[in-house]
């Protein structure tokens, strides 16, 4: 199959971009068996063509939060050189960009290697049902209103 499998009716073994079906010859003459199989491929293009689109957003809204934050400064009368920062230690700001890499990491071998959505393998954790998980997305969507 073009990609991974989801779904068969086979009877046998099932990997990853194959399955097998056995069959004894008495089965087929006494009547029809429809053999089916499901797989799901990830189109690249498109899905790198959308991280660049979300990182290119990324960029802009913080070159637009950056050049607003200046400019209030500067009808304060505060230099941009003279503004109050805020630094954390070396070891919390390493730690966190860390944990960052390693969850987005996480994340993308999910979505690109398994074809699974994150939230859902999240989820999986912690043994939830189809129900519970369909519950707890429609609170986060909903949370707002």
């Amino acid at each position: 199959m073009p990609g991974r499998v989801i779904a068969t009716n086979a009877n046998d073994s099932i990997r990853r971009h194959s399955v097998v079906w056995e069959f004894g010859s008495e089965q087929f003459n006494v009547a029809d068996y429809t053999m089916w199989v499901e797989s799901k491929k990830l189109n690249i293009l498109p899905t790198s063509i959308a991280a660049l689109f979300v990182a290119a957003a990324l960029l802009l809204l913080a070159l637009s939060a950056r050049r607003a934050k200046r400019r209030k400064l500067e009808a304060r009368g505060i230099s941009w050189e003279d503004r109050k920062r805020t630094i954390l230690p070396w070891w919390v700001s390493a730690g966190l960009i860390l944990f960052g890499l390693g969850l987005v990491g996480w994340f993308g071998w999910i979505y690109l290697i398994h074809n699974m959505e994150p939230t859902f393998q999240i989820l999986g954790i912690f043994s939830a049902s189809p129900t519970q998980k369909a519950l707890f997305l429609s609170c986060i969507v909903f949370r707002k209103r």
